[in-house]
């Protein structure tokens, strides 16, 4: 019995913890202005979109948020490709060098583009590709306002002219050609203030080809991973004391 008694009185304390987590986590969550801003989707981010390699389809949660991405060519679904070889992240890492970066994205791939066909192992046909009728579909499970879409394997040489198309849901398409050499970057600046679907294609011609890097959104409603963690560690506690109060009364 002392035996018990002593467990109940030291439990009052944890229960007490617990419950202030859960409390403070629910608080924060719904009252905390730092959860709302602008959120980067970077495609050249191994978690989670490596795996999207040799899928035709893959999606993510950010939040309440549902990001989708599918692949079709010729208007059948056709396998993505991460590009994650040496020579493609390279491009993506020329974007950081200088004294003037062109970008920070991640670079562990070279962002999302499509793979090639039978004939073509894709080897060098590995991104969005303009005369193989290739397009990346991005949906998001709620209209979202979109702030940038970022590019790469853009080029613009003394070979290459290189052009993008996007739509944003049932819009007209936006054309775009990259400025720089240093991996083809491109940031399109391109908006919407409620978007649900973005849609990317490359011009029908002998070159245009590019994949595509990053998104930028605003989300008003993403917790914060700290607050999410205290949240769920108190509820957790809770359960775990009421599962020892009914082994305790029973006992008794």
């Amino acid at each position: 019995m002392v035996s018990s008694s002593h467990s109940v009185r030291w439990g009052i304390p944890v229960v007490r913890f617990a419950a202030i987590s859960a409390l403070f986590g629910i608080f924060a969550m719904t009252a905390s202005p730092s959860s709302a801003g602008a959120v980067l989707i970077d495609f050249t981010d191994a978690v989670p979109w490596g795996g999207a390699e040799n899928q035709t389809r893959f999606s993510t949660n950010i939040g309440d948020l549902t990001v989708t991405l599918t692949a079709y060519r010729n208007g059948s679904p056709h396998p993505m490709t991460f590009n994650n070889s040496a020579s493609e992240m390279g491009g993506c890492a020329d974007g950081h060098g200088g004294a003037s970066p062109l970008h920070n994205l991640a670079c562990d791939g070279d962002g999302i583009g499509i793979k090639g066909t039978t004939e073509n192992s894709g080897a060098y046909d590995d991104e969005i590709t303009g005369n193989a009728s290739e397009k990346l579909l991005v949906t998001f499970s709620r209209p979202i306002p979109l702030l940038n879409i970022e590019l790469l394997d853009l080029f613009n040489n003394n070979t290459e002219l290189e052009t993008a198309l996007i739509k944003l849901d049932d819009g007209s398409w936006n054309s775009f050609v990259s400025t720089n050499k240093l991996g083809g970057y491109h940031s399109t600046n391109l908006g919407g203030a409620a978007v649900s679907r973005i849609t990317f294609k490359a011009y029908n011609d002998a070159v245009s080809d590019y994949a595509v890097a990053r998104l930028s959104i605003y989300m008003a409603d993403v917790p914060e991973p700290a607050t999410s963690m205290l949240f769920m560690f108190g509820l957790a506690g809770l359960k775990a004391i009421r599962r020892r109060r009914r082994a305790h009364d029973a006992a008794a």
